[in-house]
């Protein structure tokens, strides 16, 4: 399923990420122009729109701005000097690479199907990491066998995530993919309403800069709206 860069309205325009409705039943809406007094018209315009393609929740957002609508969750910029990192404690790191994307979409989609605001994989987005020559790796244990993986983008740590019956790497994990980077200062985004996150790079001493964006849950009762 296709999104949609621009949906045009009465009441203005906006963007719509349907692309993840066929596996989660979530949709994202992103306000782009609004003319005064239609707020509530175009949301109901692009709630309705995104529940005739199958979505079940629907999320939206407006830059630097609230809306009117239950607060779901933020999306979080944190960094951390890297100076201040515990040594990284050589856990393998295996190149993405065609022998083993399957490995790797499969990881990424199962450990991050319940997560706000990430997206599935499939070839397109293996495609564009080789594209833009960024850094992703896939973790393995002292058998070969991979349980975990993570992407860099420069001094961004972009995605982590260790398969659930792995619990406990996720930090060493963390650790080695920071290493990687060339610092001297660290970067990543999370949800809010990622706890477990949170908790892991608060440990490691990353900290709030800003709040890149907040997303409100759209009701799909037009009388809550």
């Amino acid at each position: 399923m296709n999104n949609i860069p621009l949906f045009l309205a009465q009441g203005g325009t906006a963007t719509l990420i349907l692309r993840e409705i066929p596996i989660s039943g979530k949709a994202y809406i992103l306000l782009r122009t609004v003319q005064p007094g239609y707020l509530r018209q175009l949301l109901e315009e692009c709630r309705d729109f995104c529940l005739q393609w199958g979505a079940k929740q629907c999320f939206a957002a407006r830059e630097g701005e609230s809306l009117p609508l239950p607060h779901a969750y933020d999306i979080l910029k944190m960094t951390v000097r890297k100076e201040l990192l515990p040594p990284p404690p050589g856990i393998p790191l295996v190149p993405l690479c065609p022998e083993n994307e399957k490995d790797y979409v499969r990881i990424y989609n199962r450990c991050f199907l319940h997560v706000s605001h990430a997206g599935s994989y499939d070839k397109k987005q293996i495609q564009r990491i080789y594209a833009k020559k960024q850094q992703a790796f896939l973790a393995a244990d002292r058998e070969g066998a991979f349980f975990g993986l993570g992407e860099l983008h420069g001094n961004e740590l972009s995605a982590v995530c260790v398969l659930p019956e792995h619990r406990g790497k996720g930090m060493p994990l963390t650790l080695e993919l920071l290493s990687c980077c060339p610092g001297p200062e660290l970067h990543l985004t999370v949800a809010s309403d990622n706890e477990k996150a949170l908790r892991l790079y608060e440990k490691l001493g990353f900290t709030i800069s800003e709040t890149e964006s907040s997303w409100f849950e759209v009701p799909d009762c037009k009388q809550t709206l």
